[in-house]
């Protein structure tokens, strides 16, 4: 923000300064205005340098610890190995928060990324290890959420947003899910998939007729036709088709994904098989 009202003071004295010398307001008033357009400019190009720079390196972390889980070893040295990159590139990335008093927005787009990239790693953890931890991400993920006319100006920010609604559902606070959620769907009204979770976290609340408004009002503000589909399902008393929004839906980790859904059937086999190696 610090940006804006230097810009502004800028354009200002450029305008009213003139004036004290019998200069009209008239003559003076563009060219003030570029000046603060300029100064705007030039400060925030100065500071996005900076934070670019912050960012490189936090993505470096990230490269290294996908590196080290595409090896696909396990053991506690490779869970160590991953928490270590990611917390060295969260703590980055938390380093560029001070910047975001020059440059508009700029908070909400590291709580984001910091948010997200913890969601990530925590949402997939046992319970007990992902539950004591989840609190960090909501803090941040919280810290995206704006309300009034700024909402729509930062609607890309939904994804967010959806996570911290998983987060919430995670810790088993549903009234919370759907609070962060009515927020997120009047910000972002074309996004289906805010809808559709609006509706299944209302299914697992037991709240059927909220579900069916929720996709009633998204299939009018979305043109997503999963919406629709949903809508129809759960009409007919089917279960929500979740599945149709891929990788974004896996990814909060509130339905176990076909991927894991089989490495988990086989580590219960391999379980079985070694109990009944003991006998």
């Amino acid at each position: 923000m610090y940006s804006l009202y230097v810009a502004l003071a800028a354009a200002l004295s450029s305008i009213v300064l003139p004036s004290l010398f019998g200069v009209s307001a008239l003559w003076t008033f563009l060219p003030g205005l570029a000046v603060g357009v300029g100064v705007f400019i030039w400060i925030r190009n100065r500071f996005k340098g900076q934070v670019e720079a912050v960012m490189a390196e936090a993505m470096k972390e990230i490269e290294a610890m996908q590196a080290i889980a595409q090896r696909g070893q396990q053991g506690p040295h490779v869970r160590a190995a991953l928490e270590a990159k990611i917390q060295r590139a969260a703590h980055l990335m938390k380093g560029a928060l001070p910047l975001a008093k020059w440059q508009v927005g700029l908070d909400l787009q590291i709580n984001s990324q910091v948010g997200l990239l913890l969601f990530q790693y925590y949402a997939f953890l046992p319970k007990e290890e992902r539950d004591a931890r989840l609190g960090e991400v909501v803090a941040h993920l919280e810290a995206t959420r704006v309300k009034g006319p700024q909402a729509r100006l930062f609607q890309g920010l939904w994804y967010a947003w959806a996570c911290l609604a998983a987060a919430h559902v995670h810790l088993g606070k549903h009234s919370a899910a759907l609070e962060a959620l009515d927020g997120a769907v009047a910000a972002a009204p074309a996004e289906g998939m805010l809808w559709s979770l609006y509706a299944w976290v209302c299914v697992h609340a037991k709240q059927h007729d909220k579900a069916l408004e929720a996709l009633a009002r998204g299939a009018a503000a979305s043109p997503d036709p999963h919406v629709k589909a949903n809508l129809l399902a759960l009409q007919n008393k089917k279960p929500l088709k979740m599945a149709d929004y891929g990788q974004m839906w896996w990814g909060l980790a509130l339905e176990p994904s076909p991927q894991m859904a089989a490495m988990l059937q086989q580590q219960r086999m391999m379980g079985r098989v070694q109990m009944r190696g003991r006998r």
